[in-house]
């Protein structure tokens, strides 16, 4: 009875921690064995980790305030 107890609580563990994984950008596959086998740790994980595609907007974003000019900076500044 606990080993079914043990496989329902792991599936739904790993079903969250893809999903969540998912809506950060990573693999939904590999979050979902991560919190599979890890149980609430995989989702704690997953839920802590930093956003991909925010973090490609403001990788974006730094690489066009280099290139602008010196003088739009310097009113940004301001």
């Amino acid at each position: 009875m606990w080993f079914i107890v043990l496989i329902i609580y792991s599936l739904i563990c790993g079903f969250l921690s893809s999903l969540v994984g998912e809506a950060k950008g990573y693999p939904k596959k590999n979050w979902f064995w991560m919190g599979f086998w890890t149980g609430i740790f995989g989702l704690l994980a997953a839920a802590g980790m930093p956003n991909i595609y925010e973090q490609n907007e403001n990788i974006k974003f730094l690489k066009d305030l280099e290139q602008a000019p010196k003088t739009f900076i310097y009113k940004v500044k301001q």
